[in-house]
């Protein structure tokens, strides 16, 4: 067996909880981040990453409930069914989890739609610890997560949640939906803002709504004046005035462009899940390079359609074993980026 994977699966899966934990951070949960202004953050799809990649450490975990438990009108519940049936995103089992937890009481009634009945045949552990194996679980169960088909201790819930941090463009989105409440009309015009001049059909796939939805909002965004509209021929593109938007919206600084979250996370995850799997850690050398690099193949499109274009290097050049160290560099550029 090559060590060499086992080892950047550690600082891989490290790095995917630091980012996990610096945009968690900026949306207000109580621990660490970074400070630096940098992508705009997609609560919905974060969410998808982290019902995978949060399972190991559960600290990270419970605080992304406990904001939830605050800030649970926030997210776009049809966006994010939108975005699950678009993508196959491998966590669907912790959001069901998290939804029926979200739904106790009435609380959150639109996250009902997102929870389904176990139908396992007995409860696995919630979390793991960092070398995958599953973490024991010593106090009573958490009823509702026990019905979900998950083993955990009691969820204890706090108030100790700073303010999202609106001033920065990191939490945009959640600007916009403060301003113009949670609908397809704060996703467009953050695409605008961030992606220029487009098209409606683009808009829509980028933003995960109907196309209908998308065309309708931007008729009446364009009837307000706010937006403007530009004819090629039959089609049609919309555009923002930035220097306006960003006085309007109290912008500062500067913002890096559109990313395809959805796209991007979905990517990453399957990279883990590759990772993550003990039968790929007992391969040799040349199996794991051959493995990776058919991975790759597959990925590599969805993260440069998402926004990382030029980054990865192309798997065809390098064959056997030479893949792996091209791999792992590839990688931690891409890390790197979203530091």
């Amino acid at each position: 067996m090559n060590q060499a994977p086992k080892k950047f699966k550690e600082f891989y899966l490290e790095n995917l909880l630091a980012f996990l934990w610096n945009q968690w951070s900026d949306l207000g949960v109580a621990g660490y981040g970074s400070g630096q202004e940098s992508y705009s953050i997609d609560p919905e799809a974060l969410l998808l990453l982290s019902c995978v990649i949060a399972r190991y450490d559960s600290r990270l975990f419970d605080e992304i409930i406990n904001w939830l438990n605050t800030n649970g009108h926030l997210i776009n519940v049809q966006r994010l069914k939108k975005i699950l049936n678009s993508h196959d995103f491998s966590g669907t089992n912790v959001l069901s989890a998290i939804a029926a937890f979200m739904a106790r009481g009435n609380q959150f009634r639109k996250w009902n739609g997102l929870s389904r009945p176990f139908r396992g045949e007995a409860p696995e552990n919630l979390f793991f610890l960092k070398d995958g194996s599953p973490m024991k679980q010593f106090a009573a169960p958490d009823p509702l997560f026990l019905k979900q088909g998950y083993l955990r201790g009691k969820v204890e819930l706090r108030k100790n949640l700073s303010p999202i941090k609106t001033g920065s463009n990191n939490c945009l989105i959640l600007k916009l939906r403060f301003l113009f409440g949670i609908n397809a009309r704060s996703e467009i015009i953050l695409y605008l803002l961030k992606k220029g001049r487009s098209h409606p059909g683009k808009i829509a796939k980028g933003t995960y709504y109907s196309p209908k939805t998308v065309q309708d909002t931007l008729i009446e965004l364009e009837r307000s004046g706010a937006v403007g509209i530009t004819r090629t021929g039959r089609e049609k593109y919309y555009w923002l005035d930035n220097e306006k938007w960003a006085e309007f919206l109290m912008l500062k600084g500067e913002s890096k462009g559109w990313i395809n979250w959805p796209l991007f996370f979905c990517a990453l995850e399957k990279l883990w899940l590759k990772l993550e799997k003990k039968s790929f850690e007992n391969l040799d050398s040349e199996m794991q390079a051959s493995e990776l690099r058919e991975l790759m193949s597959r990925i590599r499109p969805q993260i440069e359609e998402a926004g990382f274009f030029g980054v990865l290097s192309d798997d065809k050049l390098y064959l056997g074993e030479s893949y792996l160290e091209i791999f792992e560099s590839d990688i931690k550029k891409l890390m790197d980026l979203l530091k």
